[in-house]
């Protein structure tokens, strides 16, 4: 390892550091620049290492969306979970909670997920296996909640109030005036009231 300069106490956070500055440059090069548009050259002029060092650390710019898709949906179950298990009526966490999604749908880290499906070819089946993994916790929070509330169709209506915090978020803040009590409604209409 002649002419490596370890920026730690040990190898290890030297790579952990190196792993991690790594990760947060490109995601930064993603969120600016969009996914398709920075190569892994340009990561590693962001962090300052040769190309071929980047692969010390991931395989792939695929790997690192993916890494960054894993920490967000876990971020957000636990987000979810927190807004839905909050006290008061199902309803009303609900819309708490949908108020939450449009917001984050809003950042514009959230262009992010919508990449995925062009790196989606470049990733193994581990890696696949744990973004579904993932995506599938982000259901069970709300069914749960809806289950609570008496819904017939626990997973069904869970799918229909996704639809509707999907297309909320794509309309503009400035509409919310306007989006926010047709969100009330579809999710009234989908919440049983006790």
């Amino acid at each position: 390892m002649r002419g490596l300069k370890i920026a730690a106490e040990t190898v290890a956070e030297h790579v952990a550091r190196q792993e991690r500055n790594v990760f947060e440059a490109a995601v930064r090069l993603f969120v600016e620049r969009g996914y398709e548009q920075v190569t892994f050259g340009d990561i590693a002029d962001e962090v300052g290492l040769a190309r071929n060092s980047l692969y010390r650390y991931y395989p792939s710019k695929a790997a690192i969306l993916a890494r960054w898709i894993e920490s967000e949906l876990d971020e957000a179950v636990t987000r979810s979970a927190s807004i839905l298990g909050a006290e008061g009526p199902p309803a009303e966490r609900i819309m708490s909670w949908a108020d939450d999604q449009v917001a984050y749908a809003r950042r514009p880290e959230h262009a992010l997920l919508v990449a995925f499906s062009s790196a989606r070819a470049e990733l193994g089946p581990e890696s696949l296996r744990r973004l579904g993994e993932a995506h599938g916790r982000l259901n069970e929070p709300l069914i749960a909640t809806l289950r609570e509330a008496g819904a017939d169709s626990p997973d069904l209506a869970a799918g229909l109030i996704f639809g509707l915090v999907d297309q909320a978020s794509a309309w503009p803040a400035d509409r919310d005036e306007e989006l926010r009590p047709l969100l009330r409604n579809g999710i009234d209409a989908l919440v049983p009231r006790s």
